[in-house]
């Protein structure tokens, strides 16, 4: 458990500067690039991504899982490892040659898509997946950290005009290449070089074959939305949706950056059985993804207007009630990286998992291309909003007879509570505050203070767990 609690913090950490460098970037990118520029690199990534996709075939999780399976064991983990990466190595060499092909191919977008194009190629570096299945997190979040500042000063200082926006998009692309290739050296010290089987290669192309499916219906409805939207409407109005899309995807990585740690620790346990703990690390996590997720969408709610002319700059007003509606995928998205990532992909229930991003995939596909024509942006977030809310709905059926849920929808309602109380300081501040900034500042801090009081009162499971683990232990300590 303590090791899960460092590794937490360390990805935290991370997470949370992450959430930092785009506070300090996207105004910035937003106002010199504009909605168009922004659609442009959306649209163009949006691409990629596919291709990324494809590359990775499904080989970062499983490769993650049997890493945490095998780690015990230096011979068998470097057996995996190769088998593994070998698969990696000839897939995205693969589709790197079909996107150039593609990209030479594009009138409006080569040079754009040419640039992107980098992205995929750094996928053939990317073995990221075999520290985080070690629970070596503290390696990747210290060469993130590295990279991220650098290209934050490189976007300051060469990105001036919206004729850089190639530019900007180059500096992303390689900050994603040398990232992955500053993890390389550090294999060395951790495995050994194994003849590796056609059969293994084998076996992991199948396994990862059944987490791609899963990944495969993710993008459809975070990836393909923009490219649809892109395709019937305009690239101004990806930009609008991207702007929204990415506020509250940042927001996110405070919840899956748990799912993230816990995911290898939990395969861990499950190989030597044990079920219990299992039961109880999920249980907690759920509570803690909600007791931050509910506060947090009810604040996106109600900032939105006073954010949005404040951090993307004029000609953005119209991100406003797209963030407004994609808000609650905060929550849909938080407790899902906990029942998937966290419960059924390491405890070997695939099928489940699949079978539950399929069904958001297809609730998309049906929902995508009436409500983009009709609403543009707007209808993206609402298709995004239900293929979310359709896949935690299922993961959770899928789950009852698993996690003990006596007590949660009592401690889910106190959560619910203490955050719609945050609307009276609110309304309160929006009416007698007319400076976005100020009033935004505000809402956040006394939203914030009205939120914990109301749980300290209502005595929620969390800040009694907060109390009994940190406060407690001070107690003791100072007897």
């Amino acid at each position: 458990m303590k090791r899960i609690v460092q590794n937490y913090g360390f990805n935290l950490t991370y997470q949370i500067f992450l959430l930092i460098v785009p506070i300090v970037t996207t105004p910035y990118v937003s106002r010199v690039l504009g909605a168009k520029g922004v659609g442009i690199n959306s649209y163009t990534s949006s691409i990629a991504q596919y291709f990324i996709l494809i590359g990775m075939f499904g080989f970062s999780l499983y490769g993650s899982r049997q890493i945490a399976y095998t780690r015990d064991n230096e011979n068998k983990r470097s057996g995996v490892f190769w088998s593994i990466y070998l698969n990696q190595i000839i897939f995205v060499t693969g589709t790197f040659i079909i996107f150039l092909v593609i990209a030479l191919n594009s009138k409006t977008m080569r040079i754009p898509l040419l640039i992107q194009g980098i992205s995929v190629l750094a996928c053939c570096f990317d073995v990221s997946w075999y520290f985080f299945g070690l629970e070596q997190f503290s390696v990747t979040v210290l060469r993130n950290f590295v990279v991220k500042f650098f290209s934050i000063v490189a976007i300051f200082t060469l990105v001036r005009s919206p004729d850089d926006l190639n530019m900007y998009i180059l500096i992303n692309v390689f900050s994603v290449l040398i990232g992955n290739l500053a993890l390389v050296p550090f294999l060395k010290k951790s495995i050994v070089f194994v003849r590796v089987t056609i059969s293994s290669m084998l076996d992991a192309f199948k396994s990862s074959s059944l987490l791609f499916i899963p990944q495969l219906a993710v993008s459809i409805y975070i990836i393909l939305n923009k490219t649809i939207l892109g395709l019937l409407k305009t690239t101004t109005e990806v930009g609008y949706f991207d702007s929204s899309d990415k506020i509250i995807r940042l927001l996110l990585t405070l919840m899956t950056s748990a799912g993230t740690v816990v995911m290898p620790f939990i395969a861990h346990e499950f190989s030597k059985g044990s079920h219990d703990l299992i039961n109880r690390i999920t249980k907690l996590t759920i509570k803690l993804t909600a007791f931050l997720a509910i506060p947090m969408t009810i604040g996106v709610i109600l900032i939105a207007n006073r954010f949005v002319p404040l951090f993307f700059g004029r000609g953005f007003e119209d991100v406003i009630p797209i963030m407004i509606l994609e808000a609650p995928v905060i929550i849909f998205v938080g407790i899902t990286s906990v029942t998937g990532n966290q419960y059924l992909l390491p405890t070997g229930q695939s099928k489940k998992y699949t079978v539950s991003l399929v069904m958001g995939a297809i609730v998309d596909i049906i929902v995508i291309f009436p409500l983009v024509s009709r609403f543009a942006a707007f209808g993206a977030a609402g298709a995004v909003l239900c293929a979310e809310m359709t896949v935690c709905l299922i993961q959770l059926y899928f789950i009852r007879k698993e996690i003990d849920f006596n007590g949660l929808i009592s401690e889910l309602l106190k959560y619910v509570l203490g955050a719609l109380l945050m609307i009276i300081p609110a309304w309160l501040i929006n009416a007698l505050i007319k400076q976005d900034l100020l009033a935004a500042f505000l809402i956040i801090v006394i939203g914030s203070i009205v939120y914990l009081i109301a749980e300290i009162l209502f005595k929620s499971e969390i800040i009694l767990w907060i109390v009994d683990k940190f406060v407690g232990k001070k107690g003791k300590h100072a007897r």
